[in-house]
This record gives structure tokens, C-alpha cells and sequence, in this order.
């Protein structure tokens, strides 16, 4: 059997665990419709703007003999905290905002990142690894207080995630669509 253990985001070395975080997500959702993997640029670039915010208890890894193998990622939900402010967001609105992050006021959060690696897609161990994960999830958001915790978008066809939400007693919240149609040009021909 595989041991494996959950250690939370190490936040003095953000730029490195985004890294990581990047690795094990473009691993595990490279084949999922419409999939553009991470780049490096880019996950510094989200580490260096959430540094401000992110705590070591709003994201964790699974490692499995020290090698991270999923990862799962949630943040306060700064639209609640903003909606009051009414789009006026100056110099008071954005130091309350700091301090309402600070303080842990969010009373809803938000999973941006939830990972696994190709190779334990479909078996027993990565089955474990979500369900910890997901344990996890759920006694941090009880030390923080939330009512309700959103899991972002999940494709209509990703049949283990919508799994995990029936088990959970989650709910589909929100559809969205994509649609494609072929254009035609029409004109008129010279025929002289």
C-alpha cells in the first residue's frame, strides 16, 4: 500500500510550490477538452500576486514518498467580501478589504486548484488521495468558520469530480455553455 501525507502550502517558498502545483495539474488535466497547460511565467506571476493573501492552511499537497502527487487550492471568496463596497474600491475600501482577508471574514470560499497526477487517475490510491483531500478541505474550512465552499468549474463529462460532489452532498450551482457555428462569407461574384 501507498502512505501518503498532506502538508500544507509552504508560503516563505511560494514561487516553488506553484511550481509544483502547475506540474501536477497540467500532469493530471492534459486531456481535458480545451486544456492549456501552465507555464512557468505564469505561476510565478499567481504566486507573486497572491503572496499577500495565501496562507499555508488555504492550500495543501499530497506527497507519496516525498513526491507531491495532487494538490488542492481554495481562497477566501473576496467577492463577498467586496459586494458591500458596491464597486467603490479606493484607498479605505482596499485597507478594509486587506484587513477583512487578514482577519479571516470571508464566510465563503472558493477552490481554485484541485490536482492529481495522471497515474492515479481511476485507482484505489488516487480514490484515497481526493477523499483525504477532501477531508482536508473540510476541517479547514471548519477552523475558518465558512458556510459553503465553491469547487469552480467542473466539465460536464468529468464523472469522478461530479462523483465526489453527489457524495458530498454538493450541489450543481451553475451551467455553462460553449458553442461553435461555422461561418459562411457570402458575396457576390464577378461573373464579367
Amino acid at each position: 500500500a501507498n502512505a501518503f501525507v498532506v502538508r500544507p502550502i509552504d508560503t516563505r517558498n511560494l514561487r516553488r510550490e506553484f511550481e509544483l502545483m502547475g506540474e501536477i495539474f497540467n500532469d493530471g488535466w492534459a486531456k481535458n477538452w480545451g486544456f492549456l497547460p501552465f507555464t512557468k511565467v505564469e505561476l510565478h506571476h499567481l504566486a507573486d500576486e497572491l503572496k499577500f493573501v495565501m496562507k499555508p492552511d488555504y492550500g495543501f499537497f499530497v506527497e507519496i514518498s516525498g513526491r507531491p502527487v495532487g494538490v488542492m487550492m481554495a481562497l477566501p471568496n473576496i467577492n463577498e467580501l467586496i459586494a458591500p463596497m458596491r464597486g467603490r474600491i479606493g484607498l479605505w475600501n482596499s485597507l478594509k478589504l486587506a484587513w477583512q482577508i487578514h482577519r479571516e471574514k470571508a464566510k465563503t470560499a472558493r477552490v481554485l486548484v484541485l490536482g492529481l497526477r495522471k497515474q492515479f487517475h481511476g485507482g484505489a490510491t488516487g480514490a484515497a488521495i481526493v477523499v483525504s483531500m477532501l477531508e482536508q478541505l473540510i476541517m479547514r474550512g471548519r477552523r475558518f468558520n465558512l458556510n459553503w465552499v465553491e469547487f469552480s468549474w467542473v466539465l460536464e463529462d468529468n464523472d469522478p469530480a461530479l462523483d465526489i460532489l453527489r457524495h458530498t452532498n454538493g450541489r450543481i450551482s451553475s451551467s455553462y455553455r460553449i458553442y461553435q457555428q461555422r461561418f459562411f462569407a457570402v458575396g457576390k461574384m464577378n461573373t464579367s
